[in-house]
């Protein structure tokens, strides 16, 4: 999550003018302690899910693999496998 998003005075995606929000978010911000900047996050991400700002999705992780001959697998941004380039290697 990153706070910058939803505050107000900076992008502000949701368009909303949520002091609350920015409230969390400053938490977050302005907190060194790393238990207590994971329990101010937690806090910003209940409540963007209270606030039905966000809806909480799962994503199937998915494991690729290739033997040691395939030469060229690339992953796009989004660890999609691009197969473009590939090509086997008789050498090994």
């Amino acid at each position: 999550m990153t706070p910058r998003q939803y505050y107000t005075k900076n992008r502000n995606t949701l368009l909303s003018d949520d002091a609350k929000l920015d409230e969390l978010l400053l938490a977050v911000a302005s907190t060194a302690d790393p238990d207590a900047r994971v329990a101010a996050s937690q806090a910003v991400q209940d409540y963007l899910a209270e606030q039905a700002y966000v809806i909480p999705l799962f994503e199937e992780p998915q494991v690729y693999g290739a033997a040691p001959y395939v030469e060229g697998i690339e992953f796009e941004s989004v660890a999609r496998p691009l197969f473009y380039d590939v090509w086997l290697d008789k050498k090994k």
